[in-house]
């Protein structure tokens, strides 16, 4: 993750989401205000791009990608991923889920089903595309 003074932090928060944080000069309203404001113009772009490279068997994993603004004493943190109670139709989690998407899994789970899941990243993908559009709109509201 890169940062600097003035400019936002965008990285992999954990193996399921994007986190956004505005870490300085947030003390003043005005500035923190504006900080929202460019977390909530990024978030729905990497939502977006999340859900368009998703695989959708039954569009549980599409359906459980969602944003939050979170705002901080030191800044305004903002992520997008999937719910973390979320619940498939196969009645497995969700999140479980995501993770064998985006990195693949091979071998046996522990219900002991034999998976042989190539990867098929979403996650990392929205962000790359979204990363330099994401600084820009951090440039211009900083």
């Amino acid at each position: 993750m890169a940062r600097s003074r003035n400019v936002g932090q965008i990285g992999i928060g954990g193996q399921s989401g994007v986190k956004l944080e505005w870490l300085g000069g947030v003390r003043k309203e005005e500035q923190r205000k504006k900080m929202n404001e460019a977390i909530a113009e990024i978030l729905p772009r990497i939502q977006a791009s999340m859900r368009a490279n998703v695989p959708k068997d039954s569009g549980s994993l599409a359906a459980s990608i969602t944003t939050e603004i979170e705002n901080e004493k030191w800044g305004v943190i903002g992520r997008v991923g999937i719910l973390k109670d979320a619940i498939a139709p196969s009645g497995a989690s969700v999140l479980d889920y995501a993770a064998r998407v985006e990195f693949g899994f091979h071998g046996i789970d522990e219900l002991g089903r034999s998976y042989n899941i190539w990867p098929q990243p979403f996650i990392r993908p929205a962000l790359r595309g979204n990363q330099a559009t994401a600084y820009g709109i951090f440039r211009s509201k900083g």
